[in-house]
């Protein structure tokens, strides 16, 4: 479980063609934005032969021992919630998404609606019930 106290849900993967582990924690890091001199706190990684020490790497790294893999990297980066680095309950997720307006509310609503179906988070079932935004279906 990446998120303290989040329960679990299905996760996606995809293998990324490069030649070590290192350079797949340098890729990573510049597709998310996180600058050089923080990566090591916000990009996770596990191989045979290093491990970083963030939570549940070692359950990454059975499954990805399990699948063959030499190696995985994934997004290590603390909640953030406005200016604040929380996890926000429900409630202040629906708070914030009822004072959007204009081009920004139709953005919220698009990466809600675009995700797939099987990420089903609480905050996804609230979201669903106050807005009726529900999952688009590829046709």
């Amino acid at each position: 479980m990446l998120t303290p106290g989040a329960a679990p849900v299905p996760v996606y993967w995809a293998e990324l063609d490069v030649p070590s582990v290192d350079d797949a924690k340098e890729r990573l890091a510049i597709r998310e934005g996180v600058p050089d001199k923080f990566a090591h706190r916000s990009i996770g990684f596990w191989s045979p032969s290093a491990v970083s020490d963030h939570r549940d790497a070692d359950i990454i790294g059975k499954w990805a021992e399990g699948y063959g893999h030499r190696g995985v990297v994934w997004t290590a980066l603390k909640p953030k919630f406005g200016p604040n680095y929380i996890t926000p309950n429900a409630g202040q997720v629906i708070q914030y998404l009822q004072a959007l307006t204009g081009e920004p509310q139709r953005r919220a609503e698009e990466y809600v609606r675009k995700a797939p179906v099987q990420i089903a988070t609480a905050y996804r079932r609230e979201i669903e019930m106050v807005f009726d935004w529900t999952p688009l279906i590829d046709e």
